[in-house]
């Protein structure tokens, strides 16, 4: 049975200013959540415009984001009275030297990562890794969310949470992937990068401990005292930290994702069960053709 606030013959194609509110009538669906549908996420079947507001969406703070804000105020707060007297906190001391020893496998892999990320990907495994983006980006547009994925050699993983009816979704995944090779081949190629990629993290990661690394060296260097040596870390840190976004899809753009094919087919998808039930892993597995040489100049950074 259709709501009554259901408007009969009107597709949300054709409005402007639409809230997103929508309804299958194959599934009796009513999808409320905010997400601007473009095809039922169950059935990937037509779907009309609901003349109503959705639901307000209320976003609870994880305890680790509290954590996080929490963390970093203190350490703020214990710079600035480390700046006031900077001979004092006797106890900064020791948390220098195990910060900087615990920064110095992460240096020694900064220095390694942009050679080793060269060796290990070719060209077609970087396209892949750029329509598993694209192709995370569509379902999430779709209201299907995946925790995480990665990239092979001929193919690229995505995980699901097992609701009980997600290894049911092999069909829209690849209606995903296909609509992610349409889209990215017309010219959408945002889609083919996210902060959520491991590229992204792992320059995070590695900005923080060069941080870390260049404070104490330059500290050591000159005897400055302590407690301008922590104030000057802390600083180290919060500038990598906000310079980790930007230089994660720089690294992305230049190491691990491409956009530059002449072709990509999906073919087969897999699927299994993991051992301990929560997700269903599927295999997507995507034949792609370089662009030759010199067929695109570049893509945008």
């Amino acid at each position: 049975m259709r709501p009554p606030c259901l408007q009969p013959g009107r597709a949300y194609t054709d409005l402007v200013g639409r809230t997103f509110t929508f309804w299958c009538a194959t599934c009796a669906l009513e999808l409320d959540d905010g997400v601007d549908y473009t095809a039922c996420p169950r059935c990937d079947g037509p779907i009309e415009w609901v003349d109503r507001a959705p639901r307000a969406q209320v976003t609870v703070p994880s305890p680790a984001r509290v954590s996080h804000v929490l963390l970093g105020v203190l350490l703020v707060a214990q710079a600035v009275f480390a700046i006031a007297d900077p001979h004092g906190f006797a106890y900064l001391r020791p948390l220098l030297v195990i910060a900087w020893f615990a920064a110095i496998p992460g240096t020694l892999l900064a220095v390694a990562f942009v050679p080793a990320l060269a060796a290990l990907l070719d060209e077609r495994t970087r396209v892949i890794h750029g329509l598993e983006h694209a192709t995370i980006a569509v379902l999430a547009e779709r209201g299907i969310a995946v925790s995480h994925g990665v990239t092979l050699r001929g193919m690229f993983d995505l995980a699901l949470p097992n609701d009980g009816r997600s290894w049911e979704r092999a069909p829209m995944i690849r209606n995903a992937a296909l609509a992610a090779i349409r889209r990215v081949k017309k010219g959408e190629r945002a889609l083919a990068y996210t902060d959520r990629c491991g590229t992204s993290y792992a320059v995070g990661f590695l900005m923080m401990c060069l941080a870390v690394s260049a404070a104490g060296a330059v500290a050591f260097a000159y005897g400055v005292p302590h407690g301008y040596t922590f104030a000057a870390t802390v600083a180290a840190l919060l500038a990598a930290r906000a310079a980790a976004r930007p230089l994660g899809r720089l690294a992305q753009r230049l190491l691990t994702v491409s956009t530059r094919s002449a072709s990509a087919t999906v073919g087969a998808i897999e699927h299994e069960v993991s051992p301990d039930g929560a997700f269903v892993y599927y295999a997507v597995h995507v034949a792609v053709a370089p662009a030759p040489p010199g067929a695109m100049a570049g893509e945008p950074i």
